[in-house]
């Protein structure tokens, strides 16, 4: 299955090793510094500040997507009911 992160990005979600909210990224010192580390392999999708980094083997995809919406995306499940039910077992 291909994950859509951004215009006319689509990526493989066997690729993906982690989906990470914007906070999350700048917030931790290690996460910074492997950041910098794929520099020259990170690709800015949003056309401003990004809302997740979108993190494979090769490179990280800046994304305008919330990490939220392309979990949805990614596992294919859009009702919020049906996630709820999904994870925890009860129904909404």
């Amino acid at each position: 299955m291909y994950l859509h992160l951004a215009e006319d990005v689509m990526i493989r979600s066997d690729d993906i090793i982690a989906i990470m909210d914007e906070r999350s990224l700048n917030s931790s010192g290690i996460n910074k510094a492997y950041l910098q580390a794929f520099k020259k392999a990170t690709v800015n999708l949003a056309k401003g500040s990004f809302k997740s980094a979108v993190i494979t083997q090769n490179a990280v995809y800046l994304s305008p997507f919330s990490p939220g919406i392309l979990f949805k995306r990614a596992i294919g499940l859009s009702p919020a009911g049906f996630i709820t039910e999904h994870f925890t077992g009860k129904p909404v």
